[in-house]
């Protein structure tokens, strides 16, 4: 699978593409590092918490240059990490002023590559 965002193909890794593709489908809700490390790894994976702060950081840095792309992924101190779309990027209120925007159509699409032959 591929991520597209504003028609550019994004150099994700798998495991990135996974945990954005967890994020996006439920804006809004936040994920514990141990969900994530259960949903996107597996329950048999036996490692760090922190794996997922790191894919988290690879994606946000992937993500830089796009700037404006009308969503974000939000840390949640203590608790994880959630996926939040806004409006104009310059009226970035808190999550209640957030709630009364109009939908913004997304920038993102989740593609399945065909085997090129």
């Amino acid at each position: 699978m591929l991520v597209r965002l504003n028609g550019e193909r994004l150099p994700l890794t798998p495991k990135e593409v996974e945990i954005l593709q967890l994020l996006a489908s439920h804006p809004g809700k936040v994920f514990s590092r141990e969900k994530i490390l259960s949903i996107v790894w597996g329950y048999e994976y036996y490692g760090d918490t922190r794996a997922v702060d790191t894919q988290i950081k690879r994606i946000r840095q992937k993500l830089q240059s796009a700037d404006d792309c009308g969503w974000e992924i939000k840390t949640v101190y203590g608790v994880g990490y959630r996926f939040e779309a806004y409006g104009d990027p310059d009226d970035r209120q808190d999550s209640e002023e957030r709630k009364k925007l109009p939908e913004t159509p997304k920038a993102y699409d989740f593609v399945e590559e065909k085997p090129t032959e």
